[in-house]
């Protein structure tokens, strides 16, 4: 039940930090004003809990917000359990979770937490319980103690779905910086069969982008992904045949299973299946389809389509244009606009 984890998460609003001791004050102070924001986050703790200092919240806001201001991690989370509990500031959720999201970004453990408990609460932001659970996993994996409870018991209370949801949150966080690091999290979900996962993982062996290429392995997951899925994993798995990666190469087969997955709506697959159709590879050239397919693809933004079309256009007979216009207007194309513009564009040949 989320109040299971509601009571654990309330933690972070009761104890900032309860392992501060008094500090040197006077030596603390000077460090601060000239701009150490480790004084200032311990001088503002200081404040914050009346140790040889005042007790001010408001004292203690300045002195997290000079800190957070210079990048302090620590000063942006500590400003951000500011802001969310209305400590010496007016309470404000969605600046907290603002502070609380820079300082997570630089791996700063708590903020992780009491991000996840942010998206678990939806304190500042909207419940996503996805969000909560990969916040929790990296904050527990960068050393905070409660969060390794709170994915405890986030295993117990939610869906397993949640959970690889968040392993693949996780990855898509890190594959512009870290592809390796964003494997590690893709192999977890796609172990548990999530299919958007298989297939992120099964794109980054392809490519050996940040890992090692290995095209065995992509083909695996994107078998085991078009089990379920024929749009996506079967634009994988085809492409994988087209060219021969990680077995066999197949043009056959790779044609039906990247016609199906255009069929069902991956602007992708239709440009490539254009492609096939225009060349013959995989089966008889067929102009008519192609130019469809081609056109299909234009209408979902592929626009790198457009002088493949043209091509297309510019080989066609009187009779296979006349055959693809009937088409077009099932589609509701128009055959005539379409035409004009073709014209205007400079065709190139469709690459293989």
């Amino acid at each position: 039940m989320r109040i299971g984890l509601l009571s654990l998460l309330l933690l972070a609003a009761l104890a900032l930090h309860s392992q501060a001791t008094n500090p040197d004050i006077s030596k603390l102070k000077s460090a601060a004003e000239a701009g150490d924001s480790s004084a200032q986050v311990a001088l503002g703790r200081a404040h914050q809990n009346g140790q040889g200092v005042e007790e001010n919240d408001a004292i203690a806001v300045d002195w997290y917000r000079k800190a957070a201001l210079a990048g302090s991690s620590e000063g942006q989370n500590d400003l951000g359990v500011m802001y969310m509990n209305g400590w010496g500031v007016e309470k404000n959720k969605e600046e907290a979770v603002h502070w609380y999201r820079l300082a997570a970004k630089q791996k700063n453990a708590h903020a992780m937490f009491n991000l996840g408990a942010a998206y678990y609460n939806g304190d500042g932001v909207g419940i996503n319980d996805v969000s909560a659970a990969a916040w929790f996993v990296l904050a527990k994996e960068n050393g905070s103690e409660k969060a390794a409870d709170a994915v405890q018991r986030a295993q117990t209370d939610l869906h397993a779905d949640t959970l690889d949801g968040a392993m693949l949150h996780i990855a898509e966080m890190y594959i512009k910086g870290d592809r390796q690091e964003a494997t590690k999290y893709l192999r977890t979900s796609a172990g548990h069969g999530d299919v958007p996962s298989q297939i992120l993982l099964a794109q980054l062996l392809m490519t050996g982008d940040g890992t090692v290429a290995d095209y065995t392995e992509a083909r695996h997951w994107c078998e085991a992904a078009s089990k379920t899925s024929k749009s996506n994993a079967g634009f994988c798995l085809g492409e994988q045949y087209r060219r021969g990666l990680g077995g066999p190469r197949d043009a056959k087969k790779a044609l039906n299973l990247i016609r199906v997955a255009a069929d069902a709506g991956n602007v992708e697959a239709m440009e490539v299946t254009g492609e096939m159709l225009e060349s013959g590879e995989g089966g008889k050239i067929d102009r008519e389809a192609s130019l469809l397919y081609f056109l299909r693809a234009i209408l979902g933004n592929r626009t790198d389509a457009l002088p493949k079309a043209a091509k297309v256009r510019s080989e066609m007979t009187d009779k296979e244009w006349k055959k693809a216009q009937v088409e077009m207007k099932n589609l509701r194309i128009d055959p005539v606009k379409v035409d004009a513009a073709l014209q205007k564009i400079q065709p190139v040949s469709s690459s293989r």
